[in-house]
């Protein structure tokens, strides 16, 4: 009976450890899936701003009718909290060459480039810089303890994954291709040994 007691214990001990394994793999998964889902989100809305930053510098250049920049100034607003945040960071420096086109976009700037889908929570608010293209927001979306503000640091991000994707892959086809030249090697020399036998049957 104790045997007995003994094994239900132990039995039901691993199978808690199973479900606890389990559990926490999906918890991991669904954080992953989320995160993945939030940082794509955030890189839609940067190039939808891009692209409306790119098309406004091109008809300020041309000199277009009633074109002017958007927003307001960085280099004027530097006691913004938004912008100090910002600054502090280093995320975007006082000494560089086109930091004089850096403009701080709120709503109702988004509103005026035909962006009003785009919502803005508490604290947030974008930054381009109308010379270089680059497009920021004020707060970062953080994935795996790391804080994307900028649409070239979540772009490098991407390139690193699909580098180590690729990497990973090329790694799977030189073992298939390993594999493979193994079993014909195999395969042939199994062949050579068979042949002698017959020769000497016959």
């Amino acid at each position: 009976m104790r045997e007995e007691k003994g094994m239900t214990y132990l039995t039901l001990l691993i199978v808690l450890v199973i479900l606890a394994i389990v559990i926490v793999a999906i918890v991991f998964f669904i954080k992953g899936e989320y995160q993945q889902e939030t940082i794509e989100n955030r890189k839609t809305n940067l190039l939808l701003v891009q692209g409306k930053v790119t098309m406004l510098e091109e008809m300020v250049v041309a000199k277009r009718e009633g074109a002017a920049y958007i927003g307001k100034k960085v280099a004027d607003n530097k006691e913004n909290e938004k912008i100090k945040t910002l600054l502090e960071k280093g995320i975007i420096t006082e000494d560089e060459e086109n930091f004089d086109s850096y403009y701080l976009l709120e709503k109702e700037d988004l509103d005026a480039l035909g962006l009003s889908q785009l919502e803005l929570k508490e604290g947030e608010a974008y930054v381009v810089n109308y010379k270089t293209g680059e497009v920021m927001m004020t707060v970062p979306v953080t994935i795996e303890n790391t804080e994307y503000y900028t649409l070239s640091s979540i772009r490098e991000r991407d390139e690193k994954l699909n580098a180590e994707a690729g990497a990973s892959a090329e790694n799977v086809a030189d073992e298939n291709v390993a594999e493979t030249t193994e079993n014909k090697e195999s395969t042939e020399n199994n062949t050579e040994e068979q042949a002698p036998q017959n020769n000497e049957e016959e």
